[in-house]
């Protein structure tokens, strides 16, 4: 090919930065190709986005000038690939474009024909952005699928994600690269005997970390084929900076917790007669103590009120001037009276579709029961930033917190975060997931979820603080009810004097999680209704089926009738269900209930009954009673007062540690209160007055300074004559601050863990020794590792 085509058999590989350069003339998936050695993937030509466009709008000479290539990309099958490359293209588009196939038969004019069509419908799938064009030779494929190390798979890179598709049939497992050894890229890839299909694409992750992105810190996701015992990586997507997605911690959440509610013509503030007459107004009871200063406030206006010839006006107007919009209302039977499920609910609705749902359900539920007293609930919808789940049972002193961003409902079949929080001390373990979505809702009532910026997707979507409050108040409810439960809370709400705060909304009782074995199988997803009705075709061809379920309309969120339909298809056939969402939460008890064998996806591996917890800390005066209010034994030990300043400065570092990894300004303020309190520990231990250190910080910050600029002093010297300048800025890093002193002694300073995040391994080598020693600071602590270098087996091959 000429000009600004190229093929790949006339051009050579590209280092990553040089490809990405090709971009705005190729587009973003065929300039890419051109850094993947030319044995690992099919012959292939690229047609800039300046030759596809002459190409469309007719010029027969160019086409005829490309053309013997074309004819012989086409020669092994008799068929191309004709892929888009769409520039500035990110993954995010991924499925967006169009790619075709094209075999090539018969006479050359006919050919050019159907090539000049297909083209255009490729390029029209662009939907007018500029295109290039991926002449690819086409490979008929035995197996084909993706591999990634996206940020969803893993915080690190060396950890893969290797999928195999059958049609809408999925297989996934995960690699990781670490040790595996880069392949030759001279020779093509293979199958070979005895080494799995991992430790090939182990082996392909290990060239594309250490060499293709060596310097990068871009994550990718490829395509192959497979073919006979030949692999082919067929594209190559770039996890490129996401500026398409919400962060979820940056969005504006409306008041909706009044402070000081007031009553209407009809409907009424929830008081404390209200609350024990009807049956759904109990809850605020249950769930909420005297000391509580903020409680969400219920409306309520018994059937009985709406039988005034102008009753549907004035609900309007209290519906119009109250609650304004995003209205729900809810039916509820008179307190001490038999219960009906099912009973008439709204989703979020104007002033005036909410009076005429009440005026006309009243009407109904008149017709259908005759004289028995219902009341409609009504509240505005609670805004929150995120929401949650909490098990918490009075006879433990550890609760479960599963979180996500948005809505609650949410958390049924969505990733989310976890938190095992024991109460007495404090103690947070922290399991964080890649949360792609949130559920949000929209200006008109509806709901919809939006993708999450990739950037903040692993990012925890509630803060220590919250999580806490949360677990603490749940512990109270649990209780109070004496018995276990299941809290739901809307979490970051904000009332309309400013205040921001966590609102439990709903509690059940606790119902059982079994944990399953995470078998390899190959995932079929649910995604409408008639996909229910392929189960039982898909099964027939793949035992080791699993549905996942991805419910592809908010209605279908909710919809009980539905997950029925899922059990009826796979409980007979022994399909198991990978669910993503909350084992808290109702799909899961639901599903259950329905006798599916449930696998929680992201449901971490624990014990849910705590037997022994070790913890080696220095805990505040008051919390061996604390425990021991939770009937928790416990064995605790008293520092003399001779000793207590060593152990002093190690919780002062673990609180600035924690202070360090706050989440946000909330968490910081406790944080640093905790160092606070530490610091004023210390000083009282060595008895002096508190006022004296102060003026004496004031005094030294005068003289010589803060630590507000962050200057650094990496060593001293005398200077030599030819040195112009006695201060020189320089460039740091961990060895900087490393000093190998004498046979065996690494001198670490302090400085050192300046550079290191939490979980983040530093390594310092002692080449004499033949070890590495790995240093990783934790909250709690720090581990060390020894790890032996690698030795050469002494052979002795003397006869």
């Amino acid at each position: 090919m000429t000009g600004k085509v190229l093929s790949s058999e006339d051009e050579k590989v590209c280092s990553w930065r040089e490809a990405e350069s090709f971009g705005p003339i190729y587009g973003a998936k065929g300039s890419r190709l051109l850094a993947i050695p030319r044995k690992w993937t099919p012959p292939f030509g690229l047609l800039s986005v300046e030759v596809s466009r002459r190409l469309v709008t007719g010029e027969p000479e160019l086409l005829a000038e490309i053309w013997p290539s074309v004819e012989k990309m086409a020669i092994p099958t008799g068929a191309i690939i004709l892929r888009s490359s769409v520039v500035g293209e990110t993954i995010w588009d991924r499925g967006t474009y169009h790619s075709e196939k094209l075999t090539l038969s018969g006479l050359t004019e006919n050919n050019k024909t159907l090539f000049l069509e297909t083209l255009r419908k490729v390029q029209q799938s662009a939907q007018g952005r500029p295109c290039g064009i991926i002449v690819h030779s086409f490979v008929e494929p035995d197996e084909a699928g993706e591999f990634g190390n996206l940020q969803r798979v893993s915080k690190t890179r060396d950890h893969w994600e290797l999928g195999v598709r059958s049609g809408e049939l999925v297989q996934t497992d995960r690699y990781n690269s670490q040790r595996d050894t880069a392949p030759a890229i001279s020779e093509p890839l293979t199958a070979k005997a005895g080494r799995s299909r991992e430790r090939l694409f182990g082996s392909i992750s290990a060239w594309i970390n250490n060499e293709l992105l060596r310097g990068v810190r871009t994550r990718v996701s490829c395509e192959w084929v497979r073919t006979g015992e030949a692999f082919y990586v067929v594209q190559v997507d770039a996890e490129d900076d996401d500026i398409s997605g919400v962060n979820p911690m940056q969005l504006y959440i409306e008041p909706t917790i009044e402070v000081a509610p007031k009553n209407g013509k009809l409907l009424r503030v929830a008081d404390q007669v209200a609350r024990k007459a009807w049956d759904k107004l109990g809850v605020l009871n249950e769930l909420f103590f005297e000391a509580d200063q903020y409680v969400p406030t219920l409306y309520y206006v018994p059937l009985a009120d709406l039988i005034q010839p102008n009753s549907h006006e004035l609900l309007q107007g209290d519906f119009s001037e109250i609650l304004k919009k995003n209205i729900v209302v809810r039916t509820s039977v008179a307190a001490g009276t038999e219960k009906i499920t099912n009973l008439p609910k709204t989703d979020c609705l104007t002033p005036a579709s909410a009076a005429k749902w009440c005026m006309d359900t009243a009407f109904d539920l008149r017709e259908k029961y005759g004289d028995r007293e219902f009341a409609f609930i009504a509240h505005r919808y609670i805004a929150a930033r995120a929401s949650a789940w909490a098990r918490a049972d009075y006879r433990s002193p550890v609760v479960e917190v599963h979180g996500t961003w948005g809505l609650p409902d949410a958390l049924q079949f969505c990733p989310y975060d976890i938190w095992d929080v024991h109460v007495p001390t404090d103690e947070i373990t922290e399991y964080p997931s890649y949360k792609s979505n949130v559920l949000l809702l929209q200006d008109d009532g509806s709901w919809k979820y939006e993708r999450v910026r990739n950037e903040v997707a692993r990012f925890q979507s509630i803060s220590r603080t919250e999580v806490f409050d949360i677990a603490r108040r749940s512990l109270q409810i649990s209780e109070r009810l004496g018995s276990a439960c299941h809290v739901m809370w809307f979490v970051g709400c904000r009332t309309d004097d400013g205040r921001v705060l966590n609102i439990p909304w709903y509690w059940t009782g606790a119902h059982s999680t079994e944990p399953h074995e995470r078998t390899r199988s190959i995932t079929f997803a649910v995604r409408t209704r008639a996909d229910i009705a392929r189960i039982a075709e898909l099964r027939k061809r793949e035992p080791k089926l699993a549905v996942g379920l991805l419910p592809d309309t908010v209605e279908l969120l909710r919809d009980n009738v539905f997950l029925g339909e899922v059990a009826q298809a796979t409980v007979p056939l022994g399909v198991p269900i990978v669910l993503s969402g909350s084992t808290l939460a109702h799909a899961y008890y639901q599903l259950r209930k329905h006798g599916c064998v449930v696998i929680p996806e992201g449901d971490k591996d624990h014990l849910r009954v705590r037997r022994q917890a070790n913890f080696g800390k220095l805990v505040r005066d008051k919390i061996p009673a604390k425990i021991a209010s939770q009937r928790e034994q416990q064995s605790i030990a008293t520092i003399p007062k001779s000793g207590r300043i060593g152990f002093l400065i190690g919780k002062f570092l673990e609180e600035l540690l924690e202070a360090r990894e706050a989440g946000d300004r909330s968490d910081l303020t406790t944080e640093l209160a905790d160092v606070f309190e530490v610091l004023r520990a210390m000083i009282s231990s060595y008895e002096i007055d508190f006022d004296a250190v102060a003026l004496e910080a004031e005094r030294k910050r005068k003289k010589v300074g803060g630590f507000d600029e962050g200057r650094l002093l990496i060593g001293t010297s005398l200077p030599k004559p030819t040195d112009s300048e006695l201060l020189r800025e320089e460039t740091i890093s961990p060895e900087v601050f490393g000093e190998y002193t004498r046979a065996g002694t690494y001198r670490v300073p302090f400085a050192f863990f300046g550079f290191s995040e939490i979980g983040q391994s530093r390594t310092i080598a002692f080449a004499r020794e033949h070890v590495s020693v790995q240093i990783t600071l934790q909250r709690d602590g720090i581990e060390i590792g020894v790890i032996p270098d690698p030795k050469q087996l002494d052979l002795d091959f003397t006869p």
